[in-house]
């Protein structure tokens, strides 16, 4: 188990033990952003519980904002995270604008792609029970497993709150279980949480007629997934949906259309990349065009307008510490919990 008591910010100095120890024990596998003062006042534990094939973990902080490390877990052994928001609240993005997920919401994370999880938006602290679980055991059940990352559980759904209840369950027995023992409940749960996602993922990639706002939700997640494709657009999506043409405008009506759709999400995905640490050392250029943005001087344009700086401003605020705010990024060699996921999965 690792434990890391932060202090009651008095006169705790920046940088010191308690923040260090927390953000070292995740070190190689995400990335911790805060500003200076946060840093200061920081509290947080983590409560590791690991079994031989899956690692459960507790882990509670004040605010941070937790990014995929740029040196993250290799591809043969990558993770996949189903995180249970115990208390507080916690944002997470993907390729967008943020979305709330509450106490008792579920999240799904893969540790192979970008996100940003903003924890303690409301200004206390958030608590977190998270599964790490190899990908393959996901990806190899879940028919469309293209939607699983970021893909979000509300406790007033019934597979949310049936997923939920088994994941806390098995997070507060964790710490008295043999390793074995841990691995098969575990074992039984991710079964239990593919099946419900593969449900839930299979009926909103359905036909789209019965419950207008599911239907609106699951169209905007393929293009969110899509959004690289130079190909992603009205034909595209109709054709995915089985959906008419006028059915679809229907649909995004409220938000401006389809076209406005895509191009906000694209400017919000490439946002993201672009202060992503992950990603510093890729072009600009370079994520605007993979994102399906052909003039490089016409997404400037759109990513001053949206975002009120330049994509270049936007990357040396968010990776160079302007406004206080700051990255602690890993070295690599991989914390308490990389070494566990490395032993995890083979």
């Amino acid at each position: 188990m690792v434990t890391s008591r932060g202090a009651d910010g008095s006169g705790v100095a920046f940088g010191g033990a308690p923040f260090s120890r927390w953000q070292d024990a995740l070190n190689g596998v995400l990335d911790v952003g805060c500003s200076a003062e946060e840093a200061v006042r920081f509290e947080g534990e983590i409560h590791l519980h690991p079994g031989r094939r899956f690692v459960p973990m507790v882990l509670t902080a004040s605010s941070v904002r937790l990014f995929p490390a740029r040196h993250h877990a290799s591809e043969a052994h990558g993770h996949v995270a189903i995180i249970l928001v115990l208390e507080g609240e916690i944002k997470r993005r993907i390729g967008g604008d943020f979305e709330a997920v509450e106490s008792g919401g579920l999240v799904i994370l893969d540790l192979s792609r970008d996100f940003e999880l903003d924890l303690a938006t409301r200004g206390g602290r958030a608590a977190l029970t998270i599964l790490w679980a190899p990908r393959v055991r996901f990806y190899s059940a879940i028919g469309k497993a293209d939607l699983l990352h970021g893909a979000l559980l509300s406790s007033e759904s019934s597979v949310g709150a049936v997923v939920g209840s088994a994941l806390r369950m098995l997070a507060e027995r964790a710490g008295s279980l043999k390793p074995a023992e841990s691995d098969a409940l575990a074992d039984g749960f991710v079964e239990l949480a593919c099946k419900g996602l593969d449900y839930v993922l299979r009926g909103a990639a359905g036909p789209l007629v019965a419950e207008p706002i599911a239907t609106f939700v699951s169209v905007r997640n393929f293009a969110d997934q899509n959004l690289g494709s130079p190909k992603l657009g009205p034909e595209m999506i109709a054709r995915a949906f089985g959906l008419s043409r006028a059915s679809l405008y229907r649909l995004f009506a409220p938000v401006g259309g389809v076209a406005s759709y895509v191009r906000e999400a694209r400017l919000g995905q490439a946002y993201q990349q672009i202060t992503s640490p992950r990603l510093a050392d890729k072009r600009i250029g370079q994520i605007a065009q993979q994102l399906g943005f052909k003039n490089v001087g016409v997404f400037n344009r759109l990513f001053a307008a949206k975002f009120g700086l330049s994509p270049g401003e936007a990357r040396a605020r968010a990776l160079g510490g302007l406004d206080g705010d700051l990255i602690w990024k890993g070295d690599g060699k991989g914390g308490e919990l990389r070494r566990r996921l490395d032993q995890t999965g083979r």
